[in-house]
């Protein structure tokens, strides 16, 4: 979709919408070039989750969950090294959400 004289182009199948501002949502859905969105209570923008009363509660979650998720890790591959290698591979396998995957590379 293009939108007014400058070309700005938007990703419908991305796009989210939410309301901020006093009181409640003054509609439940918003309907652009035939698509319609429902208003969301929490979206995340790049990477950041915002909530529409502004608290970073969302945000928290997943980052407490996020360590929850590389501790569970942590533990499973401890089993398989002896202490220096475990020492030695602790860096890199913390280092490995900044890159996508806990299993780039070889960790032994």
């Amino acid at each position: 979709m293009k939108s007014g004289s400058k070309g700005m182009k938007v990703n419908l199948d991305k796009t989210e919408i939410m309301w901020l501002g006093k009181g409640k949502t003054p509609c439940d859905t918003m309907t652009v070039n035939g698509s319609t969105f429902p208003f969301k209570q929490t979206i995340k923008v790049l990477g950041i989750y915002m909530s529409n009363n502004l608290s970073c509660d969302a945000h928290l979650v997943a980052q407490i969950k996020k360590g929850k998720n590389l501790m569970r890790g942590f533990k499973f591959i401890r089993n398989f090294l002896n202490e220096m290698q475990f020492l030695t591979t602790l860096p890199l396998y913390s280092m490995a959400p900044l890159y996508g995957t806990a299993h780039q590379g070889t960790l032994l």
